[in-house]
């Protein structure tokens, strides 16, 4: 006779959906999106795109996507990254409507783009940051933010002549 088999007291545990650092991103800039603090309204441009900009990289760090985003960066895969940054520039395009700035109408098709392309500037700045309230992050997007309206300024000056 063959000895008895033990029941198995271990509970079997349901294994979870392996989470999707992309999804989580989705959902992350379609809730960043809808949002505008009520205080921000009275503000200029600028400081509701600082504004905006710094609550897209503390949803970033509360949601735990700064190990994924520095995988992309690390080692290079720009066909995972160009996934990431279409809804990105998405999301800055409709970010314009939420915080109701009006872009002029000869930088309405390429503000997103630039917005855009300043955002994964400041990631790289945000990868490195360890200081509390992202204070480089932060001084490094209001100068930078100050540079294109700088240079918003300069475009509109062109295109009155």
């Amino acid at each position: 006779m063959a000895p008895a088999r033990k029941k198995s007291t271990q509970k079997t545990q349901k294994k979870s959906a392996p989470v999707n650092p992309h999804q989580i991103f989705i959902k992350l800039l379609a809730a960043w999106t809808s949002e505008m603090p009520p205080d921000m309204r009275d503000e200029s441009p600028r400081e509701k795109l600082l504004d905006a900009m710094l609550r897209l990289f503390e949803k970033l760090d509360a949601a735990n996507l700064k190990p994924p985003i520095k995988n992309l960066y690390k080692n290079r895969e720009w066909r995972t990254a160009g996934v990431w940054v279409l809804p990105l520039r998405n999301a800055i395009h409709w970010q314009f409507t939420v915080l109701e700035i009006l872009v002029p109408p000869c930088l309405v098709a390429p503000a997103p783009d630039v917005l855009t392309l300043a955002v994964l500037r400041w990631i790289s700045v945000w990868l490195e940051e360890s200081t509390p309230g992202q204070s480089r992050l932060m001084a490094t997007m209001d100068r930078d933010l100050g540079r294109l309206d700088v240079a918003v300024q300069q475009i509109l000056r062109l295109s009155i002549r």
